[in-house]
C-alpha cells in the first residue's frame, strides 16, 4: 500500500519552506540595535527584558514585546509612547523581516507543480496564527497550500484587532499541546481531512521532531 501515489502533502514551514531563523534573528537584532540608538537603554538590558517577556509568554515571536519591556515602560510610561517613539525601530524590523522572508530555491515550483496534478497540500507550523499566516501570505502561498494547521494567538491586548491574512488558504487552528513531535498534531490533520495514512506524505527539517513525529505516525 505504500507504493500507492501519494495524494496529500503535510509540510512543515519554518526551515523547510524558507530560512526562519536567519529571517528572525536578523530582524530582531535590527530592531533591538534601533531601540538601543533611539532610547539610550543598552542592548543587553534590551535582550535581558526581552527574555523575560518572550518567556512569559513561551515564545521568541511576540507582536507586542516593545510595550511590555520593563526598561521601556519605565522609560517612556505608556504604551502609545512607546510605540510612537519606537516608530522607527519597528519600521527597520519590519523591513529585514519582509527582505529575508523568501522561500528556499524550487519551493514554489514544485508546490504548483504537485497542485497541479491535483495534490492536497496542508501545512504545519509550530509559529502562532498570525505569524504563520502573515508568511504564507507574505511568500505568495495563500491559495497555493489548501489548508494551514498553526496554534491560536496569544491573548491580543486591549485595544489591538485580530486581522485575518488569507484569502483562499482555510487557517484550522490547533490546541496549545499540539507540539512537535506529538504524532497526533499529523493524526489529528489527516483525521479533520479524511485523509488515509497511506495518501500522505510528510515533509520537515528536523529529525528530532519532524522525521520523529512521522515515524511515530506511521506517515512517510
Amino acid at each position: 500500500m505504500r507504493n500507492l501515489p501519494k495524494k496529500v502533502l503535510i509540510t512543515d514551514i519554518d526551515n523547510t519552506l524558507f530560512d526562519w531563523f536567519s529571517m528572525w534573528h536578523d530582524s530582531f537584532s535590527a530592531m533591538m540595535e534601533a531601540v538601543a540608538n533611539i532610547s539610550g537603554v543598552s542592548q543587553d538590558i534590551l535582550l535581558h527584558d526581552a527574555k523575560l517577556v518572550h518567556q512569559k509568554h513561551g515564545t521568541s515571536e511576540y507582536a507586542f514585546l516593545l510595550e511590555e519591556l520593563p526598561c521601556l515602560k519605565d522609560l517612556y510610561g505608556t504604551k502609545e509612547n512607546i510605540l510612537r517613539e519606537l516608530a522607527g525601530a519597528i519600521s527597520i524590523y519590519r523591513k529585514v523581516r519582509d527582505e529575508k522572508l523568501v522561500l528556499y530555491d524550487g519551493v514554489m515550483g514544485v508546490l504548483c507543480e504537485l497542485k497541479n496534478r491535483g495534490v492536497k497540500i496542508y501545512a504545519f507550523s509550530e509559529s502562532k496564527e498570525y505569524y504563520s499566516s502573515y508568511r504564507i501570505s507574505h511568500l505568495g502561498l495563500d491559495g497555493v497550500l489548501d489548508a494551514l494547521y498553526c496554534p491560536e494567538d496569544h491573548e491580543i491586548p486591549a485595544g489591538k484587532l485580530k486581522t485575518n491574512l488569507l484569502v483562499q488558504t482555510k487557517c484550522n487552528l490547533l490546541p496549545g499541546e499540539f507540539k512537535k513531535p506529538n504524532k497526533e498534531i499529523l493524526l489529528k490533520i489527516l483525521e479533520s481531512q479524511n485523509i488515509a495514512l497511506e495518501s500522505a506524505l510528510y515533509v520537515g527539517d528536523s529529525k528530532a521532531k519532524d522525521i520523529k513525529m512521522a515515524i511515530d505516525a506511521n506517515i512517510d
